[in-house]
């Protein structure tokens, strides 16, 4: 054999001893993996902190390391440095686990078939490792977050408020943390159609509602935290508004609503255990989009929980890794895009029919990857993989609360269109406003109970009328709520540089469950009015609006100074003069001074006010009256009628309310006009309403009223008797 082919075959014989021996490694390594179970993963500490990374041992992570008493679970991926940060693991033994690629694979984890490598969502597999350690909060954060020297352990002490908005599904937290750059700024992920909406954001003009929260901290679920000098913003914040940006407001939380859509992140949250199950990663989405996905996902489970979510001041100030921009924005297009379409598809869904929060968890996910595709058919096998991994280690799922979510259709921001602002003024052919045909057309339920709901409305404004306008109306709404089923309290046109009238209340009052807070904003009231507010209260439109927020089957309207009678009596008034909602009802009123008022809201028992004997005393008909002009008190019946005001929603909703474009002026006398002239009796009891005195404005100069309105009765081609007004609102 020649020498140079005795030197082939010896190079191939040790080339094949080679792999031989590589391949016996490699099985072994297999079996040695194999025999890993989820009993081997080790006990961790009560808090463990979750990053995915790429990049070296920086100061953020060593800072948590050496700042908290947690378990830091870092999950390696291909690119990572696997020598540095094993070492860092090796000093930091009691604290720190490192996850290589190769630790990973040998994870007895379902889910691992399912992530890919290089991409975000692997961070899932530290989420599990952390859950089947024991953690009990899971500190989910980039490792370009650096820890504040307060850290987040104070948390449960800061001041906590309960957030609400006006007639809107998503909230942008940003602008109430008051951003040192003064402009307007919204997280990644949230809607961009209504970053301009002042409803989504805008506390300070009454838009959003705030109160002090009585939520129970344990009950926190979520609590993310904003960042200081470059906070998680999309590419297009990014490319259009000036950073860096810290956040003025300190040691805050504030809490959204059940169905309150609001993007959160996994740059600084944490999750509590309850939680855990939403912390998954989708895969079929870029990393830019999957934790905003997520989090959409688990708030819209958590509402059918007793859990909530919050957002916090910054505890941590973030120093980006380095990033270009476009690619970001590439990389966000299913969130400028699609993100609409995903919250609807979260408000279409409910999780009726489900025993467990697992099958709805992966109900939901089904829907969003067969019905709306938004998610790809890798997410559905992984959530099914990662459900069953929960279940393997031990994982408890949070029980469904009282109350469930029912579906419903998002709002969008109208089209904008201004052709018609170059055209003349065109005749309005009904002489009713939108607002007040949109009452008559309502299509609000009634209740069909046979014992009624209850409700009652009052309209105010943050200008202390009259005198110690918060301590009268305190007395007079604690009776309301006392006596009422749902009490509707309508703020009109507050100044925006002073605080909306329901925070000045009590917070027994203004945190009672029966009670509704309804604020209108100067910039609100011009849009509902159709024409500029100047700086006064609008009362009829107010009363309308607080109509169309009630939803009792019987509705009074009265004044904000007024002692209500007792449940009790005006049971008896319902069953003696509502039979039906061809009736109405006014009560009389007795002026009081403050400390009566108050003794009167106390002492007034069912007992005593059974003993009034209620009855009818007086019956108003249009029949009744003769045919050409009326008075004034023809109609009216009483003066101050306008005190308590009593119908059946179908009455109210039939007649359209209140005559929008005159004020507050013999507005309750038009009422009861439109009441006869749509066949309904109104009765006055011999009841007696209580009305605490102030100091008396009169509503300005008497000249400036509206002018009294002039009331005929006439007869209409059918014959039937109707009253027709001069303000053209009865016709």
């Amino acid at each position: 054999m020649p020498r140079h082919t005795r030197r082939r075959v010896t190079i191939c014989a040790f080339a094949a001893a080679f792999v031989c021996v590589i391949q016996i490694v490699l099985v072994s390594r297999a079996r040695v993996a194999a025999s890993i179970g989820f009993h081997d993963i080790l006990a961790l500490r009560e808090t463990c902190a979750v990053i995915t990374t790429i990049l070296q041992v920086n100061k953020a992570v060593v800072h948590v390391v050496e700042q908290l008493h947690v378990s830091l679970v870092v999950i390696g991926d291909r690119k990572t440095n696997h020598t540095e940060w094993e070492e860092f693991q090796r000093a930091n033994s009691e604290a720190v686990v490192y996850l290589s690629p190769a630790t990973q694979v040998s994870l007895p984890f379902r889910i691992l078939k399912h992530v890919p490598w290089n991409h975000f969502g692997r961070k899932s597999i530290g989420f599990l490792y952390a859950t089947a350690g024991g953690c009990q909060r899971i500190y989910d954060f980039d490792d370009d977050n650096h820890l504040k020297p307060d850290g987040f352990e104070s948390l449960s002490s800061w001041d906590r408020f309960d957030v609400d908005t006006n007639d809107a599904h998503v909230f942008n937290p940003y602008p109430y943390f008051e951003p040192s750059n003064d402009e307007l700024i919204w997280p990644r992920g949230f809607p961009l159609q209504f970053i301009q909406q002042k409803n989504t954001y805008d506390a300070r003009s009454g838009f959003v509602t705030l109160r002090k929260s009585i939520e129970n901290f344990d009950k926190l679920a979520v609590i993310q935290s904003l960042a200081d000098h470059d906070p998680d913003v999309d590419a297009i914040y990014r490319l259009t508004h000036s950073l860096p940006v810290n956040f003025k407001r300190r040691n805050t939380i504030v809490i959204p609503s059940r169905g309150l859509h609001v993007p959160w992140n996994a740059q600084a949250v944490i999750v509590s255990r309850p939680a855990f199950f939403g912390l998954l990663l989708p895969v079929t989405v870029t990393g830019r989009v999957s934790d905003i996905w997520r989090s959409y996902i688990t708030e819209r489970l958590l509402w059918d929980t007793e859990y909530k979510l919050g957002f916090s001041s910054s505890f941590v100030t973030q120093y980006r890794n380095p990033h270009s921009y476009m690619v970001d924005f590439a990389d966000e297009d299913d969130l400028y895009n699609r993100v609409d379409e995903l919250l609807q598809a979260l408000a279409s869904w409910t999780s009726a029919g489900h025993s467990s929060l697992a099958s709805a968890y992966i109900d939901l996910v089904t829907k969003l990857v067969e019905d709306v595709h938004i998610l790809g058919e890798v997410d559905l096998q992984l959530a099914k993989a990662w459900v069953a991994d929960l279940k393997s280690v031990g994982y408890v799922w949070p029980p469904f609360g009282s109350v469930r979510m029912e579906a419903k259709t998002l709002l969008s921001v109208p089209i904008v269109d201004q052709r018609h602002l170059g055209d003349a003024p065109n005749e309005i052919s009904d002489k009713r406003s939108s607002l007040e045909r949109a009452l008559v057309t309502s299509t609000t339920s009634v209740n069909k109970s046979t014992a009624p709901t209850v409700g009652g409305f009052i309209v105010t404004r943050n200008d202390n009328y009259g005198g110690d306008l918060v301590q009268r109306s305190t007395i007079a709404i604690r009776r309301m709520i006392e006596v009422l089923d749902e009490v509707v309290i309508v703020d009109m046109n507050t100044a925006a540089d002073v605080l909306p009238f329901i925070t000045l209340l009590p917070l027994d009052v203004s945190q009672a469950s029966n009670v509704k807070s309804v604020i209108i904003s100067a910039e609100a009231c011009a849009r509902e009015l159709g024409a500029t507010c100047e700086d006064k209260m609008y009362e009829a439109l107010a009363r309308n609006i607080a109509l169309r927020e009630s939803t009792t089957d019987i509705t009074v309207s009265t004044n904000s100074e007024i002692i209500l009678p007792s449940r009790f009596t005006l049971d008896e008034i319902i069953q003696q003069a509502l039979p039906d909602s061809n009736h109405a009802v006014i009560l009389r009123r007795t002026d009081i001074s403050q400390v009566q008022g108050e003794a009167m809201a106390s002492t007034r028992s069912k007992e005593e006010a059974g003993r009034e004997g209620t009855r009818i005393v007086q019956t108003k008909r249009v029949q009744d009256l003769p045919l050409g002009p009326i008075g004034l008190m023809d109609v009216s019946i009483i003066t101050d009628c306008g005190d308590f005001q009593m119908a059946r929603r179908e009455l109210w909703l039939r007649t359209g309310g209140f005559a929008l474009r005159h004020g507050h002026n013999f507005g309750d006398s038009n009422l009861i006009a439109r009441w006869l002239s749509a066949g309904a009796a109104v009765h006055l009891m011999n009841t007696t309403i209580f009305h605490i005195r102030h100091e008396s404005k009169k509503h300005g100069n008497a000249a400036t009223w509206n002018p009294e309105p002039r009331f005929r009765v006439v007869k209409d081609v059918t014959g039937t008797q109707r009253i027709s007004s001069s303000w053209d609102d009865s016709n």
